[in-house]
């Protein structure tokens, strides 16, 4: 199928080879029900702009399961706001947690990120 072709060659895009690109959905085959265009482009892009590298979302294509306005960069603006000092580059494990761990991640509690998430839905 075309979704298909257009998969395999955005992760050819970038530099993915035939078994890299294999191992990729193998290891999260959520990802081939999500659209290259609205879905992965945006999110590799925003992991790759916040210094994550290529080689490490392969190793981590979980993260790009989650949906980056109602996940990924919520949490990620309230990691630099609340715990500067955390590095998320590298790290999948402040996407696929829980709120509540996703918090204590934070160094900040769960209602203080719930929150925080309802300020920002109010926008």
């Amino acid at each position: 199928p075309k979704s298909l072709e257009q998969k395999l060659l955005f992760l050819r895009e970038y530099g993915l080879d035939r078994d890299e690109v294999k191992d990729f959905f193998v290891a999260s085959p959520k990802l081939f029900d999500l659209s290259v265009v609205t879905n992965l482009r945006p999110t590799f892009s925003f992991f790759l702009e916040t210094g994550w590298e290529v080689a490490v979302l392969c190793q981590f294509p979980q993260v790009l399961n989650y949906s980056l306005d109602k996940r990924i960069r919520p949490r990620y603006d309230f990691l630099r706001t609340h715990a500067p000092s955390y590095d998320p580059v590298g790290r999948y494990q402040w996407v696929t947690c829980s709120d509540q761990d996703f918090a204590k991640v934070a160094n900040s509690t769960l209602a203080a990120w719930l929150a925080f998430q309802k300020a920002r839905s109010a926008l």
